[in-house]
């Protein structure tokens, strides 16, 4: 049991390895906190040399740039799922890492690696999975219950109507290793006239478009994926493959409105993001929203300064960052509106 974690400080000279195996669910929770603290707590765990995890054990991971101020991270146990929850939970993270590039590791402990110079055998490991056959009359069913509904499935017949499915796959690497042989599946299946993913109040997790006379196939996968580019790469010899990365929208957009995703206001996922970011602090949250008046004061400039220091914020000076970043999250969506109505005159 675990929840392993390869931890990587960059700077001049080289890069520092280090591992926690209980850190990749909670990851996001240290993240938020800015460049200082994140600083001091990859330092307080174990120091690995240069022993890398592979994709089988590594849940989550972080490389910190501290010359060239990039941030390249995933994990969590929220945020790997929700394209949504993710972005908005990135839209807040700019504030406390401001000044900062911050990327999210689409291809997890390969991305990592990649960025450190190290070579992709170091840290891929063979699962059966890949060698395992596919059932082809599967892949389009539909989920049993539509809160297990997470891969959108649209295709684009020759001289047919643009078909949707919509099944519980939580991956693309499926319709990938299917190769060709999908096509006679795809051309021969009834569709959905549309679907929503509001009655079970859920979200996609991945996605995958054929375009079937055009030979070209795109997708897209919230989660991350060390070898996604590589699942299709020999399965579908002659056809284009386009990697999204998180772009649902691209999808959603081709599909002219016949999927209609849970519609969430900045409210319900501040919430979310709230509950993430406070996951080690103890205590109910109840009115925290509302302490974003007093973070505004002498108290809240102090705390906002520890994030570029190495130091570990306690429960008040988290109460006191997470309202001035609210602060001044409001404050920039505030202007970014006026300058949309500004634009529309």
């Amino acid at each position: 049991m675990g929840q392993r974690a390869n931890l990587v400080i960059v700077h001049e000279s080289g890069y520092e390895l280090h591992y926690s195996k209980w850190a990749a669910n909670t990851l996001p929770t240290y993240v938020f906190w800015g460049p200082g603290p994140f600083e001091q707590f990859v330092r307080a765990q174990q120091d690995l040399g240069d022993q890398w995890l592979d994709t089988i054990w590594c849940e989550g991971g972080a490389v910190m740039d501290l010359q060239r101020r990039v941030l390249l991270f995933f994990g969590g146990e929220d945020l790997p799922y929700d394209v949504v929850l993710r972005r908005f939970y990135f839209r807040l993270l700019r504030e406390t890492w401001s000044g900062w590039d911050l990327r999210w590791a689409h291809r997890g402990i390969v991305d990592l690696a990649r960025y450190c110079g190290v070579s992709d055998e170091r840290v891929i490991a063979r699962s059966d999975e890949e060698r395992k056959s596919v059932d082809l009359s599967r892949l389009l069913n539909a989920p049993p219950n539509p809160r297990t509904a997470n891969c959108i499935v649209s295709a684009r017949v020759q001289d047919g109507p643009l078909k949707l499915f919509v099944t519980a796959l939580p991956g693309v690497a499926a319709y990938l290793r299917a190769g060709p042989g999908l096509i006679e599946h795809l051309e021969a299946r009834d569709g959905l006239e549309a679907f929503s993913f509001e009655p079970a109040r859920t979200t996609p997790v991945c996605g995958v478009h054929f375009d079937i006379e055009a030979r070209q196939i795109k997708f897209w996968q919230a989660s991350d994926d060390p070898e996604v580019e590589r699942h299709g790469a020999r399965a579908w010899p002659g056809w284009t493959l386009t990697w999204l990365r998180d772009d649902l929208d691209a999808q959603i957009a081709e599909l002219g409105g016949r999927v209609r995703l849970l519609t969430q206001c900045d409210d319900d996922l501040l919430e979310a993001t709230e509950r993430i970011v406070f996951l080690d602090v103890e205590g109910p949250l109840e009115g925290s929203l509302d302490f974003a008046e007093e973070g505004k004061g002498d108290a809240a400039t102090r705390a906002w300064e520890l994030l570029e220091t190495q130091a570990a914020l306690d429960r008040s000076a988290k109460r006191l960052v997470w309202a001035e970043c609210l602060r001044r999250f409001r404050a920039g969506s505030a202007e970014q509106d006026r300058t949309t109505r500004d634009m529309d005159k």
